[in-house]
């Protein structure tokens, strides 16, 4: 009697999100109803958190450790099922994706040209109306290419392109189960990723593409530790060639891995990039306005540019100034942070947790989707703050609220910044604190 109490416990929880995942899917055009969803999000963590609690306390101990873990395996991807006929609820990059795949399939580079160009009129559809930044290159690297080009030949959709990304995201899940296996950690860990509501809105109803890189990311940790290099290296290479921020971690591997494996990783990137070598100058070009676009939902950024825009006030233009100057400040703290952890020579996955984690925080432009690349390691490594973030920042979603209204009000609230980030910057503190206290 009392298994089958525990194990309603569990179930209880998954029910609930998916009723509330349920609610999300019906609807047919988020965009006009920002608000709900927005609240429908928050509401989504509180059976999260109580999942996770629930798994703590000791009268889960009744159930075996493989039917828990069968259990949230199962409703991680009910949740995702549910989810993936519906529109996307609060992001059009989705549309980008589906646009390149059509550029590709008449011949054309899809570096080469911007969608509002006068070269792609005869090929024009509603996705390339929905394409936002329609006047830049797409920057999407060959491995994000080539999957808009299949699921241009197979089924140009929406529900298709998502289902790509979903199937990556719920292979993500089995590799941080992997390795909590591996690392003879507590494998049942694996649903601070796996039920998170970030995660599962971000990729399931959103269908943002970063769930390819971040999981061949975590491939490739996973067979370090098995100590496989040349699989290793070829999954960073795949995790590089669907989105660039990975490369930041090249250093990383070359204190950790055999050095000839590592030949491996120029050897990839110049054969899935060969194809579209015609476009490289256009995609740098693309790049590089998205580098300028609007700060948005920054936090120790924010501190960095509003303290130098005030000291800055009477010189022309401060503003952009301000913004220069704060992302050489940026790139000062990035580098010697990533030279002490070279120096240190850690453990590969850490090291890459704290030099991503830094690399968000530090960052101009925090979308919420950006946290899926720290979340993994929250189930791996202690990341109590991170898992708080994810449960807050929907909130900043806020801003598209009036900028979807008729005013067109592009806005954000320091408030609602401050409601974000102060809790986040409070816990990560104290945790720090805390473990060197004990290491003490």
């Amino acid at each position: 009697m009392q298994k089958k109490k525990d194990l309603y416990l569990i179930i209880l929880p998954g029910i609930a999100l998916s009723i509330i995942y349920r609610i999300i899917g019906v609807k047919s055009n988020w965009w006009e109803e920002i608000l709900l969803i927005i609240i429908l999000y928050l509401i989504a963590f509180i059976p999260y958190f109580i999942s996770l609690f629930i798994l703590k306390e000791k009268g889960m101990d009744t159930i075996s450790v493989k039917k828990r873990l069968y259990l949230i395996i199962s409703f991680s991807i009910l949740f995702r099922i549910i989810l993936l006929p519906s529109p996307p609820s609060l992001s059009d990059d989705i549309y980008r994706y589906l646009w390149d795949g059509k550029v590709q399939s008449h011949g054309i580079n899809p570096y080469k040209y911007s969608p509002n160009s006068d070269n792609l009129a005869f090929i024009k559809d509603e996705y390339a109306n929905k394409v936002n930044e329609p006047g830049c290159p797409t920057i999407y690297p060959p491995l994000a290419q080539i999957i808009s080009l299949i699921v241009y030949k197979i089924s140009y959709t929406v529900t298709f392109m998502k289902l790509f990304y979903i199937i990556f995201d719920i292979l993500l899940i089995f590799v941080i189960y992997k390795i909590l296996l591996f690392r003879g950690d507590n494998i049942l860990k694996v649903i601070i990723y796996a039920w998170n509501p970030a995660s599962v809105i971000e990729f399931a109803s959103n269908g943002h593409n970063d769930s390819m890189a971040i999981f061949f990311l975590f491939l490739s940790f996973y067979l370090a530790m098995k100590d496989r290099p040349f699989l290793s290296v070829s999954s960073l290479s795949f995790s590089i060639l669907s989105k660039y921020t990975p490369i930041i971690l090249i250093p990383f591997y070359y204190k950790k891995i055999d050095k000839r494996a590592l030949l491996l990783l120029p050897l990839i990137i110049i054969v899935l990039f060969w194809p579209y070598r015609s476009g490289i100058e256009n995609l740098l070009s693309g790049i590089n306005i998205y580098s300028h676009l609007q700060k948005f939902n920054d936090s120790i950024f924010y501190l960095f540019h509003s303290t130098l825009w005030h000291y800055l006030k009477d010189y022309y233009n401060p503003w952009h100034l301000a913004m220069i100057d704060s992302k050489m400040l940026v790139g000062v703290i990035l580098t010697f942070v990533f030279i002490y952890l070279f120096i240190r020579n850690d453990e590969l996955g850490w090291s890459a947790y704290i030099i991503i984690g830094l690399f968000i925080i530090l960052y101009f432009q925090v979308q919420p989707w950006y946290l899926m690349w720290i979340l993994p390691f929250a189930c791996i490594y202690r990341g109590r703050a991170w898992i708080l973030l994810t449960s807050l920042i929907p909130l900043s979603y806020y801003t598209y609220v009036k900028f979807y209204s008729p005013e067109k009000i592009w806005h954000e609230s320091l408030i609602l910044k401050s409601i974000i980030y102060l809790p986040f910057y409070f816990l990560l503190t104290y945790d720090f604190i805390k473990i060197k206290l004990r290491k003490g």
